[in-house]
């Protein structure tokens, strides 16, 4: 007990940092509920070096042969505007080999006849994650669920956390957030299974040491949503787990901040499966400074292989070099 207390103590210090405002946004959803709890995965771009290309399908495959069932889960998936082609391919094939039945994928397209802007270049455009957040949360809302389960495409739930996660939404409140643990070596099903806990991983030094983000799951009636103008890398997703989160973490109460009631954190951790870096992002994978040096370095390859794949995409309108220079300067803010 002494050692979870003190490891979620840990993760959930992070939340401390956050302090911006996240913006509500509403959603029309049908009131009609089916109790159903949907399990939400946005799969989104690789960026090498942080990732390697393929990583997304190579997770997406450990997730679907190794996690196993779990009860009353719908689980969902949404492509968001995967660039290559190929992998984009890839992606949808492995859903179907597993019988995902149609109405469980969302395939977002890309409009390559975007107007480019100063400040609407290539990498805000694709990965405009909070937009895709809200669309999940909708989509599956107006279908019934009771519950979403909200996820990037790598992130593995074993059966202990969606136990918890189960039992703790009994309880009235909007919001469920658990913590998340990255792992810092490829997984194997002799130690990532359904049925592993967060002392099987600490165990066998199998995560980082450092504090990673949260993660954050809505009941159909919660007030709040992703706030879409936050951006990839921009605490996007962090800065409302804290808004309507903070109150239910005990190192946060003393900070002069008013937060949304209604939020439990629990103790099981959703995992991050190992990103596949590439040989100069390896030094990304315990440490939140590399990290962002790391992935700044991987946006900019993304947006040259988008002007690569598409010369409509370019247009006459913003060559690549200024998008990266755009990009180089919003990091820097």
């Amino acid at each position: 007990g002494l050692i979870m207390c003190s490891f979620t103590g840990v993760v959930y210090l992070l939340f401390s940092l956050l302090i911006t405002t996240t913006i509500a946004q509403e959603l029309p959803i049908n009131q009609t509920r089916d109790g159903s709890y949907w399990l939400f995965r946005v799969l989104g771009n690789d960026l090498p070096p942080l990732q390697s290309s393929g990583q997304t399908y190579k997770n997406l495959k450990y997730i679907l042969e190794n996690e196993g069932e779990l009860p009353q889960a719908k689980k969902a998936f949404l492509l968001n505007r995967i660039v290559d082609e190929e992998q984009h391919n890839l992606l949808l094939g492995l859903l179907k080999s597993h019988n995902i039945p149609d109405d469980m994928i969302i395939d977002r397209p890309i409009d390559w006849n975007i107007p480019m802007t100063e400040r609407s270049f290539a990498a805000n455009y694709f990965h405009r994650i909070n937009e895709a957040r809200n669309m999940a949360l909708e989509y599956a809302f107006n279908r019934g669920a009771e519950w979403v389960i909200l996820n990037d495409g790598n992130s593995f739930i074993p059966l202990p956390t969606w136990d918890k996660i189960l039992e703790t939404s009994k309880n009235d409140q909007f919001y469920i957030t658990t913590p998340l643990v990255r792992l810092v070596e490829e997984q194997n099903p002799s130690w990532l299974n359904s049925s592993t806990t967060l002392f099987d991983l600490a165990d066998k030094e199998k995560i980082a040491k450092e504090p990673q983000e949260g993660t954050l799951f809505f009941r159909f009636d919660a007030p709040r949503r992703f706030d879409e103008k936050l951006l990839y890398s921009r605490n996007n997703k962090w800065n409302l787990v804290y808004d309507v989160c903070g109150a239910a973490i005990p190192e946060l109460k003393f900070k002069k901040k008013i937060f949304v009631e209604g939020c439990t954190a629990i103790d099981r951790p959703v995992i991050r499966l190992y990103s596949f870096p590439e040989p100069d992002g390896v030094i990304a994978i315990d440490s939140t400074a590399n990290r962002g040096a790391v992935r700044r370095k991987s946006m900019k390859n993304f947006m040259i292989a988008v002007v690569e794949r598409s010369e409509k995409y370019i247009g006459p309108k913003l060559h690549h070099s200024n998008r990266v220079k755009h990009q180089e300067e919003e990091e820097e803010e």
